[in-house]
């Protein structure tokens, strides 16, 4: 599943951190609280808002997003399932006991498998198996009598009953396998098989007496779960692919090797073809097959859809394209089949054909920020790892996560100076919607109610400090070569905070340059933006260079600033200062608006056991680029970093930060 989980948890890191060294660098933010968006349950892969203290303490989670759910299972009771999620921070996978609704959650906590009901973790331990409750008390502990090279070797698998699990058990110095079965309640453990003999557990009956087995390459067997009988089962068994019990135990579909459908007397090995498929060879492995409760249908699933056909034999009857190469799981009354598509469990009625959504899309929330008051907290959120415009959301909530509501469609919130506006981008809003990078779309203003305004088109606005104005960027296009978008050309407005007197401030054609991204200067006397230019070398290849302007919002006026390679910026709360991050070396850069002179030359360390006893651990540590490494005498618990001008002065303090969490401080 591909991704790396440390790489996004460190660029959260890098920037909650910054955020904090910016906020401080011209006076103490009104709350020591740090809102950032946070995929750290371990479970569910999802991004959730939460607050910490600036140390670390105090960390909890203000949002609980749908995680979705996959691989559905029904309890033997029907009242329910079980569904996995998937944490692409940490790789985990967990599964959940739900309502048939959806609606109840709750974690089976532990790394093992379920039992069919949810109420039990059954873990694997160095020389056995672990039983827990599904909250994650200890029941019983299992031993195996297994040999000094010999382990547990895959996860255990459940008889329906919950009698029985069957586990592999490989020899680490020969690598040869074999099966074995252990009694849930305790008892001695059953070995089926012997190291050597590569015979592994494939399926239980119903009734959980028989447990089928197969060899690879190409051998079935039915073992008596008290393990006195062993039979090879023939009827195409030999080359099939996944396999189920009937509910009487007595048959076994499967699916075959050229992909068809076989049901076999388990008694008398006779195979009887009763459904064709189209799936190719490489995917027959994904083809999904199960019984109805009552025996007389057999439902599989393929590269195209959701079938039901009768165990005798006859037409397979389509049951919905929701269902591509999933797993069909029965509900015990046999009206329903649930099965996951795309991160989500789903169950369709057998009858009608209609299908129902059991767990939510995975929801994540991002880009969360502080209204001025530190009453309330903006964020988006958005299914599809918020890489869906159609469900991107602006939401608003409370300091203490109550008080959800929606205030539209959109991304990108920022709220005005009273606290009760949110600004935000709907990217679906426009019909010049083609580069979504850029945000394009409909400005809109949302209040509190959650009711919204559309007061211009463009691209990334920004609050006057005043709260009367806006002011935001506007785009033109033109095709690239290899088929896609480019700017074309760029205006830069303002507009009335209710859409009234929209008039065009500065455009490219005048400028010298396409910029994006203003940012209105806290005493409302500039306005900041990036602008690109194009730049040739001394073969003739021009190269796009981003440099800071500052633009006067009454004349459109521009001074440029001396720094290139600008990726992003932040103004000081004074409008003096602005904290530029550039992408030559990835340097973090302090300039002065007035002078355009960068100023800081060196670091100062306090370092101490908690907030109020910071003491000078290191006098002056001259700065080194984007990251200085400064050691620190000692184990202090908390540390804060000032920066420091040529002359000594304090141009600014982090907040303060726990020493057990990775801390990136750049050069100015």
């Amino acid at each position: 599943m591909g991704r790396s989980p440390g790489l996004r948890w460190w660029r959260r890191l890098i920037l909650v951190i910054v955020a904090a060294v910016a906020c401080a660098a011209g006076g103490s933010a009104p709350s020591p609280l740090i809102v950032f968006a946070t995929g750290g349950d371990a479970h569910t892969g999802v991004l959730d808002i939460a607050v910490a203290e600036p140390d670390g303490t105090g960390f909890r989670n203000l949002t609980h997003n749908e995680p979705g759910g996959f691989e559905p299972t029904w309890t033997p009771d029907g009242r329910g399932l079980i569904v996995w999620t998937y944490d692409s921070f940490t790789g985990n996978e967990s599964p959940w006991s739900i309502s048939t609704d959806g609606h109840r959650r709750a974690l089976i906590h532990g790394d093992g498998s379920p039992s069919p009901d949810g109420r039990y973790m059954m873990e694997l331990a160095s020389k056995g198996l672990v039983l827990r409750t599904a909250s994650g008390r200890l029941v019983r502990t299992l031993p195996l009598p297994l040999g000094r090279d010999e382990f547990v070797d895959s996860y255990p698998y459940w008889s329906p009953d919950a009698r029985f699990v069957a586990v592999v058990v490989t020899n680490d110095d020969t690598a040869a396998e074999g099966s074995w079965l252990v009694p849930v309640g305790g008892g001695a453990p059953l070995q089926l098989t012997r190291n050597g003999s590569e015979e592994f557990p494939w399926a239980f009956s119903t009734d959980a007496h028989w447990l089928l087995t197969y060899t690879d390459p190409g051998h079935a067997f039915e073992w008596s779960t008290d393990g006195k009988v062993r039979r090879i089962v023939r009827g195409g068994l030999t080359r099939a692919w996944s396999a189920t019990w009937s509910p009487d135990s007595k048959r076994i579909a499967f699916v075959g090797q050229h992909g068809d459908i076989y049901v076999t007397n388990a008694a008398v090995s006779r195979g009887v073809r009763i459904a064709r498929t189209s799936s190719a060879a490489k995917d027959l492995r994904s083809v999904g097959i199960e019984w109805d409760p009552s025996g007389t249908l057999v439902a599989f699933s393929e590269r195209d859809a959701l079938y039901v056909v009768r165990a005798a034999g006859g037409r397979a009857a389509l049951v919905t394209t929701r269902c591509s190469f999933c797993d069909p799981r029965w509900r015990p009354n046999g009206r329903e089949i649930a099965f996951s598509s795309g991160g989500s469990s789903f169950a369709v009625s057998v009858r009608t054909h209609v299908v129902r959504r059991i767990t939510g899309e995975p929801v994540d929330a991002d880009s969360p920020v502080w209204s001025p008051s530190r009453s309330r907290i903006a964020f988006t959120r958005a299914t599809d790892k918020l890489n869906n415009p159609l469900t991107l959301s602006v939401y608003t909530m409370r300091a203490d996560g109550t008080g959800l509501t929606r205030i539209g469609r959109g991304y990108r919130p920022q709220w005005a100076p009273d606290s009760q506006r949110v600004l935000y981008v709907d990217p679906v809003g426009s019909a010049e919607l083609q580069d979504g990078a850029l945000g394009a779309g409909a400005i809109m203003v949302g209040g509190l109610d959650g009711t919204s305004t559309r007061v211009a088109t463009g691209t990334s606005p920004t609050w006057s400090p005043d709260g009367h104005t806006i002011a935001f960027v506007h785009h033109t296009f033109g095709p690239s070569e290899d088929g896609g978008y480019v700017v074309t050309g760029t205006t830069l407005s303002l507009v009335g905070a209710d859409g009234s007197s929209e008039r065009v401030l500065a455009s490219s054609e005048e400028l010298g340059g396409a910029f994006f991204d203003p940012r209105w200067s806290p005493d409302g006397t500039a306005i900041a933006v990036a602008q690109q230019h194009l730049v040739a070398d001394e073969n003739g290849d021009t190269s796009g260079v981003t440099s800071l302007g500052l633009i006067d919002p009454s004349t459109g006026a521009e001074r440029l600033l001396p720094l290139d390679g600008v990726h992003s910026y932040k103004w000081s709360p004074d409008s003096r200062s602005l904290l530029v991050v550039t992408s030559y070396e990835e340097s973090l850069v302090a300039i002065d608006v007035a002078s355009g002179a960068t100023q800081v030359v060196a670091w100062r360390v306090l370092a101490g056991s908690s907030k109020s006893s910071l003491k000078t651990a290191v006098s002056k540590a001259s700065k080194t680029g984007f990251e200085t490494a400064i050691s620190v005498n000692g184990s202090p618990k908390v540390v804060e970093v000032q920066a420091l001008a040529s002359s000594g002065k304090v141009l600014g303090t982090s907040k303060p930060f726990g020493t057990g969490h990775p801390a990136l401080v750049g050069g100015y």
